[in-house]
């Protein structure tokens, strides 16, 4: 993956010879929203509903301007063709922010991090819902979360010149911004694809990477030669993990994010998952756990491949047996 360094690059760059369109399209947005709100609480209401499409818009423009497309003025309100998407889209990051906010400020930043490319998957898969859009960020910002971060924080001095110049300087340092998150975008999702395929590159042997690839907890169906040794432990470190209590104060909610005695990182990890899944059974009224998410064109679907190659596996392996009693 590109570094920021090369990100930032690139975004000053495309941003080059287009900031008087860039500056239209990025002002029109709240002067709209402030003149609705001249209209009391309907038009404050109004605002409000509509700044998710503004937003939608302003990423449409910048992952075209990526791509190398010039943006023209009219494009900020090219988001109103997904605007009940939008609209959902982004209350739902509010709300799962916020609720993980409550919990403690670090893992509401995190999960802000998690949710931010959302929006461009949605742009980009616009057949996608808003909660499957969702889904498939957390799965493109897994282990990016941090190059984020620091891409984000590297603009820290920008935002103070913003701050001294009354604003001024933002008609530079907005679109930048903009700009280098769409770049980090394209670059977080061709490193998601350059990993998929080299995890399915043929001369891999299954053993060391058909459990990593496809992330499904141990099953005994599976080959003994596809599974590592700490894949075999896992029914042991299953069967003598304590069960939660039921009858605790929290009514074992509390247990999927408080650290016990023991437990790993990777467990209390997997127990905050299960509680975001709560949170958004809770938030949204259905059963994410059954979801199949659409991936989108950067990522396909790694556990039917893996499963393609076990049973493929385990054919020639009954081939094999049945040549030798021959």
């Amino acid at each position: 993956m590109l570094n920021n360094t090369d990100i930032k690059a690139m975004a000053r760059a495309q941003i080059k010879g287009n900031l008087g369109v860039l500056f239209l399209c990025n002002i029109i947005p709240p002067v709209i929203i402030a003149l609705c709100n001249y209209f009391g609480s309907i038009g404050v209401f109004a605002g409000t509903i509509i700044q998710p499409a503004f937003n939608m818009s302003l990423v449409m423009i910048f992952l075209a301007l990526s791509y190398g497309e010039r943006p023209i003025v009219n494009d900020v309100f090219s988001g109103f063709n997904m605007f009940i998407k939008s609209l959902w889209l982004y209350f739902l990051m509010a709300a799962f922010t916020l609720l993980w906010s409550l919990l403690f400020i670090v893992p509401g930043i995190i999960k802000y991090l998690s949710y931010s490319m959302a929006p461009y998957i949605l742009v980009e898969n616009p057949s996608m819902d808003a909660m499957d859009a969702i889904a498939e960020s957390r799965k493109l910002m897994q282990g990016q979360k941090m190059n984020f971060f620091l891409l984000e924080l590297s603009f820290f001095g920008w935002a103070i010149l913003t701050a001294i110049t009354f604003g001024i300087a933002g008609i530079y340092v907005v679109p930048y911004m903009q700009a280098a998150n769409a770049n980090f975008y394209n670059a977080a999702k061709e490193a998601k694809r350059g990993e998929l395929d080299w995890l399915r590159q043929d001369d891999l042997d299954p053993d060391e990477y058909a459990p990593l690839a496809s992330g499904d907890a141990y099953d005994a169906s599976w080959p003994d030669e596809m599974m590592t040794e700490s894949e075999k432990q896992k029914p042991l470190e299953q069967a003598q993990a304590p069960a939660p209590d039921p009858a605790s104060p929290s009514g074992g909610v509390n247990d999927a994010y408080d650290t016990k005695p023991g437990q790993t990182g990777s467990e209390r990890e997997s127990g905050l998952q299960a509680l975001e899944k709560r949170i958004m059974n809770f938030v949204t009224g259905r059963d994410t756990s059954a979801d199949t998410p659409n991936t989108g064109d950067y990522e396909e679907d790694t556990d039917s491949y893996w499963r393609q190659r076990r049973e493929e596996i385990a054919k020639a392996e009954k081939e094999k047996e049945d040549n030798t009693k021959e």
